[in-house]
């Protein structure tokens, strides 16, 4: 049965789109024509989170990591900031267990419990609707979507890096019905706590 997204990820993806606009963007959204594979920053030390979809490649222009004092979980976000807008109209989010946060590699299974797998999810700006489309692993389109493969976690430490890719199913009935990431990477080098007691 699908789940409320009001309730569920409803909550999660908008906080995350909200929160990602306090941060700083120095640059504006950049994107390619055609496929490639995306590369870290020049700087060794820069956060940055980036990802393929549709052939394009996205690097987001604000990043974060946030820690939710009434959920647990960790979520790894990157937007993508239109120019001259302050909301992101391209959101990728990462969402991690406080349970699984530790170096492996994780599926991104379909599942009734959004806080006890490990998820990706999707934002995208809307087409015809008035409304953005949001995609979900958790929403399928199969029993498993995908992977997070996770070669640094420290909480303590605030240092996070990884790699991703998975399929994701919309959540309502958006077309096209699934949105496949691929070749994603980040590297985040500071844990936030989530304001206003979330």
């Amino acid at each position: 049965m699908r789940r409320n997204f009001s309730l569920v990820f409803g909550p999660l993806a908008c906080i995350s789109a909200l929160l990602l606009t306090a941060c700083n963007h120095e640059q504006p959204a950049t994107t390619t024509d055609k496929a490639e594979t995306p590369t870290a920053p020049a700087d060794p030390n820069a956060d940055f989170v980036t990802w393929t979809q549709d052939g394009q490649v996205y690097k987001a222009t604000d990043v974060s990591a946030f820690r939710y004092q009434t959920l647990p979980v960790i979520s790894i976000n990157g937007g993508i900031v239109a120019e001259g807008q302050g909301l992101s109209e391209r959101t990728l989010t990462l969402s991690i267990p406080t349970t699984f946060a530790k170096p492996g590699t994780y599926p991104l299974p379909q599942s009734g419990n959004s806080f006890s797998v490990v998820s990706g999810q999707l934002v995208l700006p809307p087409a015809e609707a008035s409304t953005p489309r949001s995609y979900s692993t958790e929403f399928g389109p199969a029993a498993a979507n995908g992977s997070l493969t996770l070669t640094e976690c420290n909480p303590q430490a605030q240092r996070f890096a990884g790699t991703f890719e998975f399929t994701a199913k919309s959540m309502s009935t958006a077309s096209p019905a699934t949105q496949t990431v691929t070749a994603g990477s980040f590297r985040l080098t500071k844990l936030q706590v989530a304001p206003n007691g979330i």
